[in-house]
């Protein structure tokens, strides 16, 4: 059994349960994120039978903080949400912005939510710098492309 999740600078995050054959996986660009997808993913594992403390997530490829940049009603949303996101913030080069860490705020949304869960591993690539490696809708919006590919994240266990 396989589950895939299609990305282009959204994080994809796999999750499988160590001591039973549960496996999920979510979508968390920063709306997904924000709302709390990865956690609905946590509880709906642990519904079907995992048990929270066998839990590993794996946050792939997305886009870094160096390629994020977002205006400041971006970074006031988060700030109403928790006052801490604003760590995951640093300013930008152009006054109103700032550059967003998805990844961060996504393991440290894990980790808040579910601090039983131990091994939260980041992918250290950042879809919009590699472009050799990744597709990136930031990047081939700001190149004026309008064909954007997906990169397939899947995440399988023996059935």
């Amino acid at each position: 059994i396989a589950l895939g999740i299609k990305t282009a600078d959204c994080a994809p995050v796999l999750m499988a349960s160590t001591k039973t054959p549960i496996i999920g996986v979510a979508h968390a660009g920063w709306g997904g994120a924000f709302k709390g997808v990865v956690e609905a993913a946590i509880d709906r594992m642990c519904y079907l039978g995992a048990d929270i403390k066998d839990i590993v997530c794996a946050i792939g490829p997305c886009i870094h903080q160096q390629s994020y940049e977002v205006d400041e009603a971006f970074y006031t949303k988060f700030f109403e949400q928790n006052e801490e996101n604003c760590a995951f913030f640093i300013p930008s080069q152009r006054e109103g912005h700032c550059m967003f860490s998805l990844p961060r705020y996504i393991e440290k949304k894990i980790k808040s939510y579910a601090p039983y869960i131990k091994n939260v591993s980041t992918a250290p690539y950042d879809t919009y710098e590699h472009d050799d490696l990744f597709f990136s809708h930031r990047r081939a919006t700001h190149a004026g492309n309008t064909d954007i590919g997906r990169q397939l994240s899947v995440i399988a266990i023996k059935g």
